[in-house]
C-alpha cells in the first residue's frame, strides 16, 4: 500500500515529499500515540490486573494499525511484538512484568521522536538499531516458558451505572490559541489605556461610566477565558514522574513508591513543558541523596520501601508543586563543612536552617563523595532554581534530619500574565513580581545598621537583611529624606531589603518581551504596559539580589 502524496528521491538522503493530508495524519498519530503511551504509564503505576492489561493491549494495537497505514514497518514490528507479549499476559500464560512494558514505552517514544524529526527535515524515518535489539529480547521473553496455569484471568464486568459522559473536544492549532491569547492581552492593555485617559476620566455621565466598567469586566473575563485555553492538567507531567522513578529505582537498587495528588490542577502549557527538566533533577536528587538504601532504612526503624509524594495544589492564585521524600533529610553538618571548604561562608559563620538549605542551590555545590551517573557534579538543584526563577516562580526547601525533605515550587498560572507590585524610584515606575515579595514596610530609624562600616543591613525582627537601594543600581540619585519604603524580596536563594521611593499598587500585568536596547537590561526580565499607556519595566529580582554583597558575617559578629 502506498499513500498518495508521498514520493522518495533517489541518491543521497532519502527525501520524502508529504502532502497536507499526510502531514495532518502524521501529526494526529504523534499526538494520539503520545497520549496512549502516557495512559500505559499511568496504568502501570499500580498493580496490573486483567482490565489494565486489556487497556494497554488496545493502545499498542491502535499504534500498530496506524503505523501500518503510515508505512512505518519497524514501528509496526515493535508494536506487534509488544502486543504478542501482552496477549500472553491476557491469557494467563505469563505473569505481568512491568519492566518489559516500561521499556517498550521508552522505545516507542524514541521512535516517535525520530518520526517527528524526520517529518520536520522532510526525510524518511531512519532505521533504529536499538529497537531491533529490543524486539529480539521481547521475542525471547515470549518464547520463554513460565510455570503458570494457562487460563485467562477472570475479568470484572464493565460498569454500566454511574459512568460519566465523555466531554466533547475540538482540536485547534496551538498557534491560533497563542495568537488569541496575545490579542486578548493587547485588548486588556488598550481598554485600560482608554478607561484611564484624561479625556475619558473627565466624562461624568453615569451611563458612560457604567458602560466603561462593563466593558472592562467583559475584557478581563474574555482574557481569563483565553488564558484557560492554554491550560493543561499536570497529569501528563506526573505520569512522566512514574517512568522516571521506575528507572531510577532500577539504577539505584532502591525500592521506591510514588504517590500522586492533585493531577487535575491546571497550568499554562508553557509552564508544564518547562517543568520537566527541573522535575527530573529533583527526583534524581531525592533518590540518590535523600532516600537511604533498604538496609539503612530498616536499621533506622523505617519501612524498607521508601515513599515519594508528588503533589500539586492551588494557593493564593498560584500553583504549588511539592516533592516530598521520607529519606534521611539534609545533612546539615556535611553541607556547612563543604561550604566552608569552598570558601562560601566564613569559618565562624552561624547559619540558620533556611540559609543552610539555600546552599545546595549554589552552582557546583555538592556533598557527594564521588560522581555517579545520577549526581555529584552539583548542577541539579542549581538548574531547578534557575529554571523556576526564569518562570517568575520561587523554590523553597525544608528538611528534617532523619525524616525527609520537601521541595516546594511556587509558580504563576501562566508565563504571559503575572501579579506584580508597582513601585516608584527616581521618578520612574517598576514592577516586582509578587512571587518574589515577602513583605513591604517603612523601617523605623533604629532598624538600620552598618556591617563592618562598609554596607547597610536591616534588622527585621532579629533577622539581618542586606540592603539593596534600587536608585543607585539604576544610576539615579537616592532619596535622602527618610521617607523611602523597603520591600523585602527573595531571589537567588536569599532575602534582601530592596529600598524604593514608594509602593503604588498591586495588579495583574501582561508581560511583553524586553527590547535589546533597553538600558541596564540585565536588571530586567520584561516590560508591561501600564493603565496610563506608559511602560513599566519588570525587575529581575534574582539579578537585583545578586548585586548585593554585604558582609553578614561581620554584622553577626
Amino acid at each position: 500500500m502506498h499513500l498518495s502524496g508521498l514520493t522518495v528521491s533517489t541518491g543521497g538522503p532519502a527525501m520524502v515529499e508529504r502532502d497536507e493530508e499526510l502531514l495532518e495524519l502524521t501529526a494526529d498519530f504523534l499526538q494520539e500515540t503520545a497520549e496512549g503511551l502516557a495512559q500505559v504509564e499511568e496504568l502501570l503505576s499500580g498493580p496490573a490486573d486483567a482490565a489494565k492489561v486489556d487497556s494497554i493491549f488496545r493502545v499498542f494495537h491502535t499504534i500498530k494499525g496506524v503505523a501500518g497505514l503510515l508505512e512505518l514497518p519497524q514501528l509496526v514490528a515493535l508494536a506487534h511484538t509488544t502486543e504478542t507479549l501482552l496477549n500472553q499476559y491476557r491469557e494467563g500464560k505469563k505473569a505481568v512484568a512491568p519492566d518489559w512494558l516500561f521499556d517498550a514505552v521508552a522505545h516507542h517514544r524514541s521512535m516517535l521522536k525520530g518520526l517527528e524529526a524526520a517529518v520536520a527535515a522532510g526525510v524518511a524515518l531512519a532505521h533504529h538499531g536499538p529497537v531491533d535489539g529490543f524486539i529480539a529480547q521481547l521475542k525471547e521473553e515470549i518464547e520463554r516458558d513460565e510455570a503458570l496455569p494457562a487460563k485467562p484471568v477472570e475479568r470484572e464486568a464493565a460498569p454500566t451505572a454511574g459512568a460519566r459522559a465523555l466531554k466533547e473536544t475540538l482540536k485547534v492549532d496551538a498557534e491560533r490559541i497563542d495568537t488569541l491569547v496575545e490579542m486578548m492581552g493587547e485588548l486588556i492593555v488598550t481598554e485600560a489605556m482608554v478607561a484611564n485617559s484624561p479625556e475619558v476620566l473627565a466624562i461624568g455621565a453615569p451611563r458612560v461610566r457604567k458602560s466603561l466598567d462593563q466593558l472592562g469586566k467583559m475584557c478581563r473575563y474574555l482574557h481569563e477565558l483565553a488564558m484557560r485555553l492554554r491550560m493543561v492538567p499536570v497529569r501528563g507531567l506526573f505520569q512522566k514522574a512514574v517512568r522516571i522513578v521506575h528507572e531510577l529505582s532500577k539504577q539505584t537498587g532502591k525500592e521506591v513508591g510514588l504517590e500522586r495528588e492533585g493531577e487535575d490542577v491546571e497550568l499554562d502549557r508553557g509552564v508544564v513543558d518547562r517543568l520537566e527538566e527541573p522535575l527530573v533533577h529533583m527526583l534524581r536528587n531525592a533518590l540518590d541523596h535523600g532516600i537511604e538504601p533498604k538496609a539503612e532504612r530498616e536499621a533506622a526503624g523505617k519501612a524498607g520501601r521508601a515513599t515519594l509524594r508528588l503533589r500539586a495544589l492551588h494557593e493564593s492564585g498560584q500553583v504549588v508543586i511539592e516533592i516530598t521524600d521520607d529519606g534521611r533529610g539534609l545533612q546539615r553538618d556535611a553541607i556547612v563543612k563543604r561550604a566552608r571548604e569552598r570558601g562560601l561562608i566564613s569559618p565562624d559563620a552561624e547559619l540558620s536552617d533556611a540559609e543552610v538549605c539555600n546552599l545546595i542551590f549554589l552552582p557546583g555545590f555538592s556533598t557527594a563523595q564521588k560522581v555517579s551517573e545520577l549526581s555529584g557534579r552539583g548542577v541539579g538543584m542549581d538548574v531547578v532554581l534557575r529554571q523556576v526563577q526564569a518562570m517568575h516562580g520561587r523554590v523553597t526547601l525544608s528538611s528534617a534530619e532523619g525524616r525527609g525533605t520537601t521541595i516546594r515550587l511556587t509558580l504563576p498560572l501562566t508565563l504571559a500574565v503575572i501579579n506584580g507590585m508597582l513601585v516608584s524610584c527616581a521618578g520612574e515606575r517598576y514592577i516586582i513580581p509578587s512571587l518574589a515579595v515577602v513583605e513591604a514596610l517603612r523601617p523605623e530609624p533604629q532598624m538600620w545598621a552598618t556591617a563592618g562600616q562598609r554596607a547597610e543591613v536591616l534588622n527585621l525582627r532579629g533577622e539581618l537583611l542586606e540592603v539593596v537601594r534600587l536608585a543607585p543600581l539604576l544610576g539615579a540619585q537616592r532619596r535622602e529624606d527618610g521617607t523611602a519604603l523597603t520591600v523585602v524580596v527573595e531571589g537567588g536563594g536569599k532575602k534582601v531589603a530592596l529600598v524604593v521611593d514608594d509602593v503604588l499598587s498591586e495588579q495583574q500585568i501582561v508581560i511583553k518581551p524586553l527590547s535589546e536596547g533597553a538600558q541596564a537590561a540585565d536588571l530586567f526580565s520584561g516590560v508591561a504596559i501600564l493603565p496610563d499607556g506608559r511602560a513599566g519595566l519588570i525587575l529581575d529580582i534574582d539579578r537585583v539580589v545578586g548585586r548585593s554583597a554585604a558582609p553578614l558575617a561581620e554584622a553577626r559578629a
